[in-house]
C-alpha cells in the first residue's frame, strides 16, 4: 500500500494519510491499530482462539473530506483485515495444522488476497470518503479521474 501512495502529502494524522500523485490521482491510507492492553501482552499466543478479544479498541469510523475535487472518479478500495488477507486467520479457520502441507500452502496463498472493490463516484467540489475499519484493518482507497 505504501508503494501506491503519491508524492505529495495532502493530509496526515495518527491513523490516516492522504496523498496525491503527479497525474492527479488521490490515495487515502487508513488503518486501525489496536493496543493489546495488559491482558493481551501476557497472553499465550500458542493457544488458538479469539486473538482479537484482547484488543482494547474495536471498530473505528474514518471520514475524510477532500476539497477541490470535481468530476467523475473511479474509486478503488483495497482492504486487509481479519477476513481478507490474514494468513494467520485463514490458517486458524482451516484447523490450525501444525504440519503445513504443500496443498495447505497453496490454499493459504490463494485465499489470502486483500478485498478489492471498485466503483464510480461523482465529486462536486468536496469528496467525502466514509469507511468503517475493523481492528488491525488497513485500507487503501484510490481515486482516479475518469
Amino acid at each position: 500500500f505504501l508503494n501506491k501512495l503519491g508524492n505529495t502529502v495532502l493530509f496526515e494524522d495518527e491513523d490516516i494519510i492522504v496523498t496525491k500523485s503527479e497525474d492527479g490521482r488521490i490515495q487515502i491510507l487508513l488503518y486501525n491499530y489496536c493496543d493489546f492492553g495488559n491482558q493481551g501482552r501476557r497472553a499465550d499466543y500458542t493457544d488458538k482462539g479469539d486473538r482479537y478479544a484482547f484488543f482494547t479498541e474495536n471498530q473505528k469510523h474514518a471520514a475524510v473530506q477532500i476539497s477541490g475535487v470535481f468530476g467523475q472518479y473511479v474509486k478503488t478500495t483495497y482492504t486487509f483485515n481479519k477476513e481478507h488477507g490474514s494468513v494467520y486467520d485463514q490458517w486458524e479457520q482451516s484447523g490450525a495444522p501444525v504440519n503445513i502441507t504443500n496443498e495447505m500452502t497453496s490454499y493459504l496463498t490463494a485465499s489470502c488476497a486483500c478485498l478489492y472493490h471498485q466503483s464510480e463516484i461523482s465529486c462536486t467540489g468536496t469528496c467525502v470518503i466514509d469507511h468503517l475499519l475493523e481492528p488491525h484493518e488497513v485500507t487503501l482507497i484510490t481515486l482516479q479521474r475518469i
